[in-house]
């Protein structure tokens, strides 16, 4: 039986990728293409894939550089597949299929720019993608239930920038932008906390800022906010962090 996989290529504030292959079949997209070619290459070699092969469409968050670089711009955008009525159907949609099993839906985040997160579905296994929003709509909350997957942005933790701006190192201005488009620790801590169910298998942290958080921090945040649930409930759930400059490994989860 094939298994829903993914891997975050590299993500931060200097580029993010992510592969996602729903039926474990070797037929996979992207969400974000933020790093040069010959990076994203690397990285799917590392799990043995390749982008000629195996990536069959490329979904884009928002058209920021980190996220869409501007050379690329001309092939991709925000509306690549979903604006493209031979995809979806349904002019201005939100659904698309890319296969007979599975389903991608994107719903809208807040950011300075039109920002989408997306949940990928197949065969009862439920993942979500979600990056750059300084807050979660309530239309869209309902596609983070039921999740066996959550990459959720991790990007600044409060307290450090409390104390980073008292010691006079950061500037209130430098960090506004952060502060209004972007989840922090506390944020994406709560939101574990309140989509966590038995069937959770991983919570994946994304678009750490190198400034403004560390990866010591972040983890303890999703784990504290896990913690008492599994106590409670005996859940199982893994916390991985994804990194700048590197790959996280093949995630095969189990699903529903």
């Amino acid at each position: 039986m094939y298994k829903f996989r993914f891997c975050i290529l590299g993500s931060g504030s200097k580029g993010n990728a992510a592969y996602y292959e729903p039926n474990g079949d070797g037929n996979g997209f992207m969400i974000d293409i933020g790093f040069p070619d010959k990076r994203i290459e690397s990285g799917l070699a590392g799990i043995n894939r390749n982008f000629e092969d195996n990536v069959f469409e490329v979904f884009i968050t928002h058209e920021h550089g980190d996220h869409l670089p501007a050379r690329k711009r001309g092939i991709y955008s925000i509306e690549s597949v979903f604006g493209d009525e031979r995809k979806v159907p349904v002019a201005g949609g939100n659904m698309y299929a890319p296969s007979p099993e599975s389903l991608v839906t994107r719903f809208p985040l807040v950011h300075d720019t039109k920002c989408y997160g997306f949940l990928i579905e197949a065969e009862g296994t439920r993942v979500a993608h979600v990056t750059d929003t300084g807050d979660i709509p309530c239309e869209s909350l309902k596609h983070l239930l039921g999740l066996h997957a959550l990459v959720i942005e991790a990007n600044r933790d409060e307290l450090l920038i409390d104390d980073l701006i008292d010691e006079g190192h950061v500037p209130l201005s430098r960090i506004e932008h952060s502060i209004e488009d972007h989840f922090s620790n506390q944020q994406m801590a709560d939101l574990v906390e309140a989509v966590a169910w038995p069937g959770l298998e991983y919570v994946v942290l994304i678009h750490l800022s190198e400034s403004n958080n560390t990866p010591e921090l972040e983890l303890r945040a999703a784990e504290y906010a896990l913690g008492e649930y599994w106590v409670e409930r005996g859940g199982e759930c893994r916390v991985v962090v994804s990194s700048q400059d590197r790959a996280t490994p093949l995630i095969i989860l189990k699903g529903g």
